[in-house]
C-alpha cells in the first residue's frame, strides 16, 4: 500500500467515524445515562419574560414579529418586548415604531453597531426574570416561550434553545435529511449534557 492509499483510507475512516461513529456513541449515551429536562410549567407560568428583539429590518417587519411574539400561552401581563435598533444599519427609526403594544420599549443599540452591541443595549433594557432573544425572521409557536421558560425552572439549566422548524420535515433533499440528522443529535446531546 502506498502512502497516498494510507492517507485516502485514513481519511475515509475519520469521516465515516465523525458522520457514523459519533451519531451512535450520542444516542447510546442517551439511551443508557439520560438526564432529561424537569420543566416546571407551573413556576414558569409567574415569570417575567423580556423578549429581546434585535434587528436592523424596517418597520413593518418589526411589527409583524412583535404580533407573532405576543401570539404566546405565556400570560401577557408578565411579557415585556424590546426593539433594540442596530445604531448603524436599521432601516427602522423609533418614531415609525411608535404606535406599537405599550409593553414595547424601543432601545438604539451601541456603536459601532451590528448584532452584539445591539443584543447588548436591548439587555441592559430588560427588567424581566427571563431573557428570550429573538430575530426578525424567526416565527416561534405560542408555545415557545412558555416551553423556554418552564425549561429554565430546572436549576441545572442557565440557558436553553429551541428548534429551529424550516417547515420541510419530510424533504428528501440532502438539506433536509442533514437536517433531520442535526435535530435528531441535538435531541440526544439534551438528553445527556449540552447541545
Amino acid at each position: 500500500m502506498t502512502i497516498f492509499a494510507a492517507i485516502a483510507l485514513a481519511a475515509i475512516a475519520a469521516i465515516l467515524l465523525i458522520w457514523l461513529g459519533y451519531p451512535v456513541a450520542i444516542w447510546l449515551t442517551a439511551t443508557v445515562a439520560a438526564k432529561p429536562n424537569q420543566p416546571d410549567r407551573a413556576a414558569a407560568a409567574t415569570r417575567r419574560v423580556s423578549i429581546v428583539l434585535a434587528t436592523r429590518d424596517g418597520a413593518e417587519a418589526i411589527e409583524a414579529r412583535v404580533a407573532n411574539l405576543f401570539d404566546t400561552a405565556h400570560p401577557r401581563d408578565l411579557m415585556e418586548v424590546i426593539v433594540a435598533l442596530d445604531a448603524e444599519g436599521s432601516t427602522a427609526t423609533p418614531d415609525m415604531l411608535a404606535t406599537l403594544d405599550d409593553r414595547v420599549r424601543v432601545v438604539i443599540g451601541d456603536l459601532p453597531g451590528g448584532k452584539a452591541s445591539t443584543l447588548n443595549a436591548g439587555v441592559r433594557a430588560a427588567h424581566g426574570d427571563v431573557l428570550v432573544m429573538a430575530d426578525v425572521a424567526q416565527r416561534f409557536d405560542a408555545q415557545t416561550i412558555p416551553e423556554l421558560v418552564a425549561a429554565l425552572e430546572d436549576a441545572r439549566f442557565g440557558a436553553v434553545s429551541g428548534a429551529l422548524d424550516l417547515g420541510r420535515d419530510g424533504g428528501t433533499s440532502p438539506m433536509d435529511l442533514y437536517w433531520r440528522l442535526e435535530k435528531w443529535l441535538r435531541y440526544n446531546e439534551s438528553q445527556i449534557h449540552s447541545s
